[in-house]
């Protein structure tokens, strides 16, 4: 996956990077492996999980990162649209959380618990039975993703473009350049050189 992401950096100014993502399927969630490259201009900063711990590169040189970017990078894994897809491979329980019309759309809320007791909230159109928006807790922050421009890459329908929020102040938006699915991924991106 390619695209471009906004983020709000150390002095609270939007920043707009490139960005990459890797991932070598697995099993379950917690065995695969994932890599997040971000393309500043001065510098490559890659989050990396090799489906046991977690750490960056910074110019291509291995270093353990800062908790709070461990937590967002967690975060990305386990809070995204995988937990709902893939809840039955990471033994997750589902519980259908009702049904509410929210600012004219109709949703049905669907609860997925992990192993590790994370919960997710889905916010499901009752109309498209699209993935609109989720929700999740980690820390005392509430943070919120909506998802918008769904199209078809390689048969897939995927959200193009999302945006989170932490505590109602927007921190990210995500937009899709490119997504290639079932391409021969080295495992050797996923270690530290």
């Amino acid at each position: 996956e390619r695209g471009k992401i906004s983020v709000i950096n150390a002095v609270g100014r939007t920043e707009q990077v490139n960005y990459q993502r890797w991932v070598l399927r697995a099993d379950t969630l917690d065995k695969e492996k994932n890599r997040f490259e971000q393309d500043f201009p001065n510098a490559k900063y890659s989050m990396i999980y090799d489906g046991d711990k977690i750490f960056g590169l910074f110019n291509n040189a291995v270093f353990a990162p800062r908790e709070d970017a461990v937590k967002n990078f967690q975060n990305q894994i386990w809070h995204g649209l995988e937990a709902h897809l893939r809840y039955k491979e990471n033994e997750s329980k589902l519980e259908l959380a009702g049904r509410e019309k929210i600012s004219g759309v109709d949703y049905y809320f669907l609860d997925v618990t992990d192993k590790q007791n994370r919960k997710t909230k889905f916010y499901i159109s009752a109309k498209s039975f699209r993935v609109m928006m989720l929700e999740y807790e980690s820390e005392g922050t509430k943070f919120r993703r909506k998802f918008y421009d769904y199209n078809y890459a390689q048969g897939t329908l995927v959200p193009y473009r999302s945006v989170l929020w932490a505590n109602d102040k927007q921190i990210e938006e995500l937009e899709v350049g490119t997504i290639t699915y079932g391409q021969k991924v080295e495992d050797g991106i996923f270690q530290g050189n």
